[in-house]
């Protein structure tokens, strides 16, 4: 099984090359009750209630072994962007720890059923990078336009990593939602972004594969 796992899922935007693509299996989960009739199949749950999830994880991946498993993390960013007035000077930092917990949990528990090593990122704003870098233990590893990526993955192949075309407003084919969705819209992963990672870690694989077979 290959399996994504997008957690703080929004409108899907950082899954949305996966799904139905190479044999992708996606798993998505947010708190927002709104965003359940426009993703499909999203799980509605508190991703900071960390022991209830891996719960419903852990009943979800209950397989031998996985030929690639990828856990995306997009906290809320509006505690740590410079674009909002009312930014707090010591943010919330719930949700950043949920998905580090989860994410090591998830490193522990599955990393020996699979054929390659899990795949994780954390993707935020700039105003996040300080806390971010400390808290996860790491210096943000890739920029595309506004997204900062921390985590363990083969960087994401695009031309121009700093294109700002890249930039979050490109929503897709969403080009009208309710008030309560224009947070979702405005934080949107670009798709293009979701396919380019996918194709990053096919690339990987088939090296991967190449050099396994030279051994």
């Amino acid at each position: 099984m290959k399996l994504f796992i997008d957690l703080f899922c929004g409108l899907g935007g950082a899954s949305s090359g996966f799904v139905g693509q190479d044999g992708w299996r996606v798993i998505r989960v947010d708190s927002n009750p709104d965003l359940v009739p426009h993703v499909r199949g999203m799980i509605l749950a508190d991703i900071t209630d960390v022991e209830n999830l891996k719960h419903i994880l852990a009943r979800l991946m209950h397989v031998e072994e996985f030929e690639e498993l990828v856990l995306w993390a997009s906290p809320p960013c509006d505690e740590f962007s410079f674009a909002n007035p009312n930014r707090p000077e010591h943010p919330n930092l719930n949700c950043l720890m949920a998905a580090i917990e989860l994410k090591d949990w998830l490193l522990r528990t599955y990393t020996s059923r699979c054929k390659n090593e899990p795949i994780w990122l954390i993707e935020n704003v700039k105003g996040a990078i300080k806390i971010f870098d400390e808290e996860i233990g790491q210096a943000w590893k890739q920029r595309i336009g506004p997204v900062f990526l921390w985590g363990n993955f083969t960087p994401i192949d695009f031309k121009d990593a700093g294109d700002r075309s890249h930039n979050k407003s490109d929503k897709g084919n969403w080009t009208k939602g309710s008030r309560a969705l224009r947070p979702n819209l405005r934080a949107m992963i670009p798709e293009h972004v979701s396919h380019a990672l996918r194709n990053s870690i096919r690339t990987q694989l088939k090296l991967h594969d190449y050099f396994q077979a030279q051994l």
